[in-house]
């Protein structure tokens, strides 16, 4: 055999000799002997025993849920909707305002209190706002929107007794 290759199996072989023998090699045991505990009033006897222990931290809750949201507020009461319009339109009037513009008036019958009332833009009557007078229509708003009252056209399908101004009121 090659003298180099002998060295090399016997350097091999005393290495892992070496790592065997470390590995296997017993260790040293540390101290783990407590101290003697101090000395109190109790004497010895009562000071070697340990105290008990308290479990009552560990049964303590890991999780809660939380709480659940609130219920939602119920909605207001929808305001009871409003009688229908009774009010009826007898005419329109054009009364002179300054300069050369014209201002109308609505004369509405109202068969609530039995009276004829006369009513410009920005009025009220009852729980209704005159929005608007025009030639042929008056706007009303209240609480359910807005209301158009409009005379009845004039001429050959109006119907007896229809002449200048004299339509009735029709509701929409």
């Amino acid at each position: 055999m090659n003298p180099r290759g002998m060295a090399t199996r016997a350097g091999v072989a005393l290495t892992l000799l070496t790592a065997g023998w470390w590995a296997l090699r017993p260790l040293e045991t540390p101290d783990l002997s407590l101290p003697p505990p101090p000395e109190n009033d109790l004497g010895p006897a009562e000071a070697s025993t340990l105290a008990a222990l308290d479990d009552s931290a560990f049964r303590a809750p890991l999780w809660i849920a939380p709480p659940p949201p609130p219920e939602p507020a119920p909605e207001p009461p929808k305001p009871a909707p409003l009688p229908p319009l009774k009010l009826q339109l007898l005419a329109i009037v054009r009364t002179p305002a300054t300069g050369s513009d014209h201002e109308y008036k609505a004369l509405l019958y109202d068969p609530e209190v039995d009276k004829i009332v006369e009513v410009a833009a920005g009025q009220t009557i009852g729980e209704r706002t005159v929005v608007g007078v025009t030639q042929h229509e008056i706007t009303l708003k209240d609480r359910a929107g807005t209301r158009t009252l409009s005379l009845r056209p004039e001429g050959p399908g109006a119907g007896p007794g229809a002449g200048a101004g004299a339509g009735a009121g029709g509701g929409s």
